[in-house]
């Protein structure tokens, strides 16, 4: 099997997980909102910075519209912002949510399906492309990469979330996924996905569970690869981010106060130079 057909098969798979379990699960808009900012409370300013500074702006992987609807509420009026995803089912759920706080939106964001290794826009697209927590489940993150940077304006800036190695959310779920893989060699293929998904994912965990134990790719990196993979931007800032426990707002709050050392994420700030 050739690379080519190989990344295609990965893609394929990658969707139809995201389509069966479309990011965070909640009902409804606002339960998905406070499941992710408690869980993950360092976004909020993030989206709201990056609503203040831009006026056209990408999301690459933008799942149910969270982030989307979230930046939105903050952007000024007149500008634009395009949320892609390669998960039908989660656009779908992300343009069902527009309508719910509509009423909220300084701007109505864009969502489009598409692919993050391909990106359908011209060169020099956006001055701000944002992606949380998504390109290391693409088979090629490094040519997702390289597209933010093609389509980012000269001096354009993205702001990008990769899951960082060393982090014990990351090692426990590579721990979990091993384990899973041992019953799977018994009970047959996604036999344990199979009976964690009839406890749904409208409940306090989310789709945190079905991701660890089902979610087709899943990288992480150190930060010397981390800066290789950036080496054609101006890097701004690289901090590690996000405990990322749903039941611990608190304590997710007191460990974001700065770079967090247990931080599930990388979170890069980069700049094409002019």
């Amino acid at each position: 099997m050739t690379e080519s057909i190989l990344s295609k098969s990965q893609l394929e798979d990658t969707r139809q997980f995201w389509n069966a379990n479309p990011c965070d699960g909640q009902a409804n808009i606002s339960q998905r909102m406070e499941f992710r900012y408690k869980k993950d409370t360092w976004l909020p300013e993030v989206f709201s910075d990056i609503g203040k500074q831009y006026t056209n702006v990408l999301e690459v992987g933008c799942g149910q519209g969270s982030d989307a609807l979230y930046c939105c509420q903050h952007m000024r009026k007149g500008s634009s912002y395009t949320g892609i995803d390669y998960s039908e089912e989660s656009l779908q759920s992300a343009q069902s949510s527009v309508k719910e706080i509509a009423n909220n939106l300084e701007v109505i964001p864009q969502f489009l399906k598409g692919n993050a290794e391909n990106l359908e826009f011209p060169d020099n697209s956006y001055e701000c492309v944002v992606s949380i927590g998504v390109l290391h489940h693409t088979p090629n993150t490094q040519e997702a990469i390289n597209e933010i940077h093609r389509v980012l304006e000269k001096g354009g800036v993205c702001y990008i979330a990769l899951y960082r190695i060393y982090s014990p959310k990351v090692l426990a779920a590579y721990l979990l996924r091993i384990l899973v893989s041992l019953v799977d060699a018994i009970g047959g293929k996604n036999f344990v996905l199979g009976r964690v998904r009839k406890f749904g994912s409208n409940h306090s965990l989310g789709t945190m569970l079905l991701e660890g134990i089902g979610v087709p790719i899943m990288s992480s990196y150190t930060l010397s690869q981390i800066k290789k993979m950036f080496k054609n931007f101006e890097i701004i800032e690289v901090q590690s981010k996000g405990l990322g426990l749903p039941f611990f707002n608190s304590i997710n709050k007191w460990f974001d106060k700065g770079s967090n050392p247990l931080g599930l994420f990388w979170f890069i700030k980069a700049k094409k130079s002019e």
